[in-house]
């Protein structure tokens, strides 16, 4: 009887390991095709924004969102996605970040609707806090530094900043002008259940391209002593 139910039991357990193993080969298969599609499209998120640039090229960071570098307006570009999560919140944001290479006098960072929870933010660049231009509505943090900061506040509180809903941070300096946007939220099931920060994978939006592009220009613009793009 013993030696029966030995042979019953190894005439079951071979059939579910080979089952388990080729379901573990499937998924994994699985997987790896999951992540290749998913590392082609994300080299995609950013082609609306391409023709806008000269000698554009895309590459993914480190964290595996694409990066595009060229020119805008003949100077050096940078624009990618940044994940944001660090911070605990409802749900994880990703970003649009640009650093456009302009040249400026004096420093200024301006971060809109602040939350205390803005890790990405360059907090390095300015220490004085500056107040608001009279008729700015939305909330909005200032730092300066230099003493041509507040001649830069200045010209940019002619602007209307609800222009720009999405806009979240600006930061100018010597060398650049840097304009992060918020881009899209994770999706809710993954971060809830998981903890984990997933984000769509559809790529940027001509209205969201647009936006960026908008801010970038009409910030430099407001800078400049004449009114227009040095």
């Amino acid at each position: 009887m013993a030696e029966t139910r030995g042979i019953l039991i190894e005439a079951l357990f071979w059939p579910k390991v080979a089952a388990a193993t080729l379901l573990a080969v499937l998924l994994g298969r699985w997987m790896f095709r999951t992540y290749r599609a998913a590392r082609r499209q994300r080299l995609h998120a950013l082609d609306a924004l391409l023709p806008a640039l000269d000698q554009a090229e895309v590459a993914l960071t480190p964290a595996r969102f694409p990066v595009a570098r060229g020119r805008l307006d003949g100077s050096p570009i940078r624009v990618e996605l940044v994940p944001d999560t660090l911070v605990l919140r409802a749900l994880p944001v990703l970003w649009l970040e640009a650093r456009w290479r302009r040249r400026h006098q004096g420093r200024l960072r301006l971060v809109l609707r602040p939350t205390g929870t803005e890790y990405f933010t360059a907090n390095n660049v300015c220490r004085r806090r500056l107040p608001p231009p009279p008729g700015w509505a939305e909330p909005v943090e200032i730092w300066g530094e230099g003493g041509d900061a507040g001649e830069i506040l200045r010209r940019l509180g002619a602007l209307n900043l609800a222009d720009f809903p999405s806009l979240k941070q600006v930061v100018i300096t010597e060398q650049e002008l840097r304009v992060t946007l918020r881009c899209k939220q994770g999706e809710r099931a993954a971060y809830r259940v998981l903890r984990a920060a997933y984000f769509d994978e559809e790529p940027l939006e001509a209205a969201q391209v647009a936006q960026l592009l908008g801010a970038l220009r009409t910030i430099e613009r407001a800078m400049s002593p004449q009114g227009a793009l040095k």
